[in-house]
């Protein structure tokens, strides 16, 4: 497999982020059953995953958002349950107040899964009786807060 990053300064303040995973996982000499699945795709790895994102600061406002993209993987060994990729992928934003002083407080907010798609969030590989997938989570919020003496 091989693995890339990339960072952009886009403006002051302004970065853009990339970074994509291709993966050629498949089994070389793998038997089951008197089955050979010699040349068959890794079941739980998906050929390809990226991210694209921009982080910057407006004053004391970071903000931070992605969009990721996964594509189709396999639960099984033989191949034969196909997980759907993530299409048009799934976008996460997140909001931060950074605090100054002395002492920091810094509250922040996420939302993952912006736009609220269907996506298959984890595989059990070969699970039993075909219950293989999982749903991520439809659209989450959360929030919290960063304090430093």
């Amino acid at each position: 497999g091989v693995e890339l990053a990339a960072q952009a300064k886009v403006a002051s303040g302004l970065d853009a982020l990339a970074t994509v995973t291709v993966t050629d996982a498949t089994f070389r000499d793998y038997v089951v059953g008197g089955v050979r699945l010699d040349g068959r795709r890794v079941a739980g790895i998906p050929r390809t995953v990226a991210r694209l994102g921009v982080r910057g600061a407006v004053g004391r406002l970071a903000v931070d958002a992605d969009h990721a993209f996964a594509s189709q993987q396999f639960a099984d060994d033989a191949n034969t349950l196909a997980a759907a990729g993530w299409g048009t992928g799934i976008t996460g934003l997140r909001l931060r107040w950074l605090g100054g002083g002395r002492h920091q407080f810094s509250p922040f907010a996420t939302v993952q899964n912006l736009f609220n798609r269907r996506v298959i969030g984890s595989v059990t590989v070969n699970g039993t009786f075909g219950r293989v997938f999982e749903p991520a989570a439809a659209r989450l919020l959360s929030g919290g807060a960063s304090f430093q003496f």
